[in-house]
């Protein structure tokens, strides 16, 4: 059975073949690919494009199992637009997403600049696991009047791609640019789907050339792994949490109620998990995000 050499979805892997100074080219082959698909009129076509300098990958950052690496950008002198990948389903993806849109807006102009100034703020999110209940393998999200779909403001995008929507698609077309992305993207990909998009774009010929690169340097490779042990890590304590949880949940449920003693059981594998990370010296808020409990819940731990 063929096996990647490494994982596409690796955000650490992510900023390194997108998010370099010289990683434009890429970009917006891919951007351009998700907008055509969206049939946007010309005017969206990314031109140019400016890669912003993201967070500093120190050791702490590369380590911290839930801080968040993604990409940002300025396309044709007047949107932002941010792009991460996601392969674990943490919970809340919805509203976190809303979250760092609003933030980005919120500080895109200086005390007292005019709000026209505001440039367009676009997400695009890459996930590993189905989040939206549409049967579509990518979703665009604006602001509308519930009643007469109007537009309230073009300041707002949100995009979300779905891979294991695109896996179910049993016949890709390699002539659409953003299939050919996806099966890159996509670890599951057999290596003949994969030569041949490799062959016929040479936007992911030269992405996965700096992936197979990067493999060969010792010490990024070893910060790479880091992120994929620190990933792994959290999938298997929240695993274990919440297996815990089930237990308890289930012994209880025999006396008040199936559902009402897996939610208590689930709190419960939650709250340990808090005391554990707690124990290792991480700050509260990082904590409360990591686990959805309140500040005043986790002091009092």
């Amino acid at each position: 059975m063929f096996s990647r050499e490494y994982n596409p979805l690796s955000d650490f892997l992510f900023l390194k073949y997108m998010a370099e100074p010289n990683c434009t080219y890429q970009w917006k082959s891919f951007v351009n690919a998700l907008f055509s698909e969206n049939n946007e009129n010309k005017e969206e076509h990314v031109e140019e494009v400016k890669l912003l300098e993201g967070r500093k990958l120190t050791k702490k950052v590369i380590k911290d199992k839930t801080s968040i690496l993604d990409l940002r950008s300025i396309a044709n002198s007047s949107r932002q637009i941010n792009m991460e990948v996601q392969q674990l389903n943490l919970g809340d993806m919805l509203n976190r997403s809303l979250y760092y849109w609003s933030k980005a807006f919120s500080i895109a102009i200086n005390e007292g600049q005019d709000y026209k100034k505001l440039p367009k703020i676009i997400s695009i999110s890459l996930v590993d696991f189905e989040l939206i209940d549409l049967p579509e393998v990518y979703t665009k999200f604006n602001i509308f009047d519930g009643t007469k779909y109007y537009k309230l403001s073009e300041k707002l995008e949100l995009y979300f791609i779905e891979l294991p929507k695109f896996r179910k698609i049993k016949n890709k077309n390699l002539n659409n640019p953003l299939h050919r992305w996806l099966i890159f993207f996509d670890k599951n990909s057999s290596k003949e789907l994969l030569d041949k998009v490799i062959k016929m774009d040479k936007a992911i010929e030269t992405v996965d050339m700096i992936a197979r690169n990067a493999l060969k340097d010792k010490k990024w490779l070893h910060d790479y792994h880091l992120r994929a042990m620190a990933k792994s890590d959290w999938t298997s304590s929240i695993n274990h949490a919440e297996e815990k949880g089930l237990k308890i949940g289930e012994k209880r449920g025999k006396e008040k109620g199936l559902k009402i003693g897996e939610k208590k059981g689930r709190k419960k594998g939650i709250i340990e998990v808090a005391i554990n990370l707690k124990n290792m010296d991480l700050p509260v808020e990082q904590i409360t995000k990591s686990t959805g409990l309140s500040k005043t819940e986790i002091e009092k731990l």
